[in-house]
């Protein structure tokens, strides 16, 4: 009997990539090549599996229950001024409101 050949995180990310809307798609594929993780060898071992725009497309389409979600692109250094009390800098705000005005709240 054959087994099937295992399913990489890229494997994921290129087949819920070809699931999603446009927008989603341009995310998936910035995470895809800026979050690269490294071995300590510097050997690429593929996209970062810890981010949502690799996991959640496929828990989705596979009909699982989900929470409404909405991703909102943003450079995570905008939010390190805060750490010193200082304001957010490029942190869109106005998005983040605007998707939690169609989300909801609980």
């Amino acid at each position: 009997m054959e087994s099937e050949p295992l399913t990489t995180s890229g494997d994921i990310a290129a087949e819920s990539a070809t699931r999603t809307d446009a927008g989603l798609k341009a995310l998936i594929e910035t995470q895809i090549e800026s979050g690269r993780k490294e071995s300590r060898r510097g050997a690429a071992l593929g996209p970062d599996p810890n981010c949502a725009l690799i996991w959640f497309p496929p828990i989705e389409h596979a009909g699982l229950p989900v929470p409404r979600t909405e991703f909102i692109e943003f450079n995570p250094d905008s939010l390190l001024p805060v750490l010193d009390g200082l304001p957010m800098g490029e942190f869109p705000m106005d998005k983040l409101e605007e998707a939690g005005a169609r989300v909801g709240y609980p």
